[in-house]
């Protein structure tokens, strides 16, 4: 991702929050950011499979422990309704 596209995100998200929590060695971190390494595979494409899939099981690990049901997420529906 070009730099000036991760810097325009990034300003689009501090102004309605604090803190961004960085995964690997990229973007520009500041203040009470936080940064967490990631995966260090040789192939980026390995990479960010392996980030995709611990940051999947770890928001299903915080969903079980806030209380919620991952498989009946509130205001889903598995039916499509048709008029």
């Amino acid at each position: 991702m070009p730099a000036e596209s991760i810097l325009e995100a990034t300003t689009k998200i501090r102004a309605t929050c604090n803190r961004i929590f960085w995964i690997g060695n990229g973007g520009t971190p500041s203040g009470d950011d936080v940064v967490m390494a990631g995966s260090n595979c040789d192939d980026e494409i390995a990479s960010t499979l392996v980030d995709a899939i611990v940051l999947q099981r770890f928001a299903l690990e915080f969903a079980v422990a806030s209380g919620f049901d991952p498989d009946a997420p509130e205001g889903l529906s598995k039916v499509t309704l048709t008029h």
